[in-house]
């Protein structure tokens, strides 16, 4: 089935950032990545695929090296996709993602939807609805996440801190994991920007776990887009995981939004160690889909892998 309307790409600055946000707010697929605000610190320079009826949007994180322009999926952005607000036919997403092979020979991006005909791989997502009680909730924790952790680390007098910390709760992550996750310092910049922006609004707040003398052990950054809290950065201290700060901080995060409706998105992982943690406190899967392509020519083949 072909679209209604032909799809078109349009550059940033070509984009009526109102009607972008408003649609993508509006979409059954809303996650805070597509909004243009985040788009602008972690892509800059994106652009975007728009049917002449505004019915289905795929924003596109452009990027460009050695004169090639490329997708890649930006850091802190765990999917972007496709976004309507209606039902659509699925060979309309197929469509969309034809058109952007077309227009870049080379893409790697993280869609949230799987889509027919195009070699996906799944990634887990988990997320805990904070729809029920704390009660409700906690009845649905692992007997081992009570006993080998939340017990013990309920002895402890452990402080659960809600003041604004975002400065350390970024340092923190880049100190903790720089080795493991090679962001360069740019990138901390643009986290750091946008969750200071948006703090005022309550749009971006941390959580953090000290002991009695106030040395801290955990802290955790979170955003949130009033459907979901989305569990970007979170850094636990040596001391922090001997005393188990990290369930206590989660723990706690859950009794301070129970009952409020928004879910609890743990921002993955399908790395077992980590998926098992997430799953101790109810967590359940939400997949997104990993895409690769390149139709680049040798000796550009090698450009980027």
């Amino acid at each position: 089935m072909e679209p209604n309307h032909p799809i078109r790409f349009y550059n940033r600055e070509a984009i009526d950032t109102d009607r972008w946000d408003t649609f993508v707010k509006k979409s059954s697929q809303f996650r805070i990545y597509a909004l243009s605000t985040w788009l602008d610190h972690f892509t800059p320079g994106w652009g975007a695929l728009i049917d002449d009826g505004y019915s289905m949007l795929m924003p596109l994180p452009c990027k460009r090296k050695y004169g090639i322009r490329y997708l890649a999926q930006p850091r802190f952005t765990q999917q972007l996709g496709f976004y309507t607000q209606y039902p659509q036919p699925t060979k309309i997403k197929e469509a969309f993602l034809q058109q952007a092979m077309r227009l870049f020979p080379f893409g790697e991006v993280w869609l949230n939807t799987p889509v027919e005909n195009v070699s996906c791989s799944e990634r887990k997502n988990y997320v805990l609805s904070l729809n029920p009680s704390y009660a409700e909730i906690h009845r649905q924790y692992s007997k081992s996440l009570i006993q080998n952790s939340l017990k013990p680390a309920l002895k402890q007098r452990l402080i659960y801190d809600v003041d604004q910390d975002i400065g350390n709760a970024v340092t923190a992550y880049q100190q903790g994991y720089q080795r493991r996750m090679q962001l360069a310092n740019r990138d901390y910049i643009q986290l750091s920007n946008l969750a200071v922006a948006w703090s005022a609004s309550g749009h971006c707040f941390t959580r953090a776990v000290k002991d009695e003398s106030g040395e801290r052990l955990a802290i955790s950054l979170f955003f949130c887009d009033g459907l979901r809290i989305y569990n970007l950065c979170s850094t636990t201290t040596q001391n922090g995981r001997k005393r188990n700060a990290n369930y206590f901080l989660y723990d706690q995060l859950i009794r301070e939004f129970s009952g409020s409706g928004l879910i609890l998105d743990f921002e993955g992982s399908s790395i077992p160690g980590i998926a098992a943690f997430y799953k101790k406190f109810g967590a359940v899967p939400e997949p997104y889909y990993a895409v690769k392509w390149n139709h680049l020519r040798w000796p550009y083949t090698i450009f980027k892998k």
